[in-house]
């Protein structure tokens, strides 16, 4: 047995049972078992007085899978968290026997990066990481200990199971949290997050993230179909970045680096979604020290104007620039029009 001490400083945390219940409640009628909660010991101090970010993460088996639901993001478990009105799930296969596995240390670390940030996690946005979604929240010691995974990022949606619990308090909110392979969430950004979302809940309709999956874009029919929801909607995203985009001043001209390869092929779709949909693109360097961004804007004839960090392009869609993104990088010349 371990025994866990603490001091209690502050006042403890207060929870809404009743919330707390309806939350139970809902979870319960989808739950083929018993619905248990995954408790930090802690939980009684607030998160300012060292307590966790949220009270509790469910644990509600359904069949082979289990969902995942924070308990304490929102104002209306615990009032501390005013102004959010959700709470966070993840459904996965259930872990092999019957161990808690990564979800739950997941969910209380978004928790952690909502309260002590103060961003929201918006329905329709992704999140990336750059990491294994499976070990980005474990110490370095202890990642090697659990199972890997290409999937570096996840999105938010309306949980398909449980998209909202009326309590005595309110409407609660639940968003599902649906990890993403780095190619699934590039297809994200020419078209939209619940576009590749929908395609998703084609092939699985509860938005299980199973790691052990491999990514939807060595589907060609998935491809086919963002393809086309880009072709008809464009990109809700305004910005891309990638490595090895710059430009700087060289008397009359502007001399402006563009990286091939993979990333030119990002820059050409974006191009499509936005330029060909009348709205802007904005482009920038990984490395937030490079501070030199491109931005396209959609016009008639070629106009280059410098605004602060970034170089303002004007230019039709089949401007013959774009038709040397290809597998090189390579460097493109423009006349400042100085005298």
């Amino acid at each position: 047995m371990t025994t866990t001490t603490f001091e209690l400083k502050g006042p403890p945390r207060e929870i809404h049972d009743d919330a707390v219940a309806a939350l139970d409640a809902a979870l319960g009628k989808l739950s083929t078992g018993q619905l248990m909660h995954a408790f930090d010991p802690k939980r009684l101090l607030t998160f300012e007085h060292g307590g966790p970010a949220v009270w509790s993460v469910a644990r509600c088996p359904i069949g082979h899978h289990e969902l995942h639901v924070t308990y304490g993001l929102s104002a209306l478990i615990d009032p501390a968290r005013e102004g959010t009105g959700y709470e966070l799930s993840l459904r996965v296969p259930a872990y092999p026997g019957g161990g808690l596995g990564w979800a739950p240390f997941f969910l209380r670390m978004l928790g952690r990066y909502v309260v002590s940030s103060k961003r929201e996690l918006e329905l329709g946005e992704y999140f990336p990481f750059f990491k294994p979604i499976s070990r980005v929240p474990f110490p370095p010691e202890d990642r090697m200990s659990v199972p890997h995974t290409e999937m570096d990022s996840v999105a938010f949606t309306v949980d398909p199971n449980v998209p909202f619990v009326e309590t005595p308090r309110g409407r609660l909110e639940v968003r599902r949290v649906v990890g993403l392979f780095p190619d699934e969430r590039e297809r994200m950004e020419p078209w939209s997050v619940q576009g590749v979302l929908d395609l998703f809940a084609q092939r699985s309709k509860d938005l299980v993230t199973d790691i052990g999956r491999s990514s939807y874009t060595k589907d060609p029919a998935f491809i086919a179909a963002c393809e086309a929801g880009s072709a008809r909607d464009g990109s809700r995203y305004g910005y891309l970045a990638v490595e090895g985009l710059g430009w700087e001043q060289q008397g009359r001209e502007y001399v402006v680096r563009f990286p091939g390869g993979h990333d030119a092929k990002r820059i050409l779709r974006m191009v499509s979604a936005r330029l060909g949909h009348g709205q802007h693109l904005l482009i920038h360097d990984v490395d937030p020290d490079r501070k030199h961004a491109v931005v396209f804007t959609p016009g008639k004839a070629l106009q280059v104007k410098q605004k602060g960090n970034d170089l303002v392009i004007q230019l039709p869609l089949d401007f013959p620039l774009f038709a040397q993104l290809g597998e090189e990088p390579f460097e493109a010349t423009f006349d400042t029009g100085a005298e």
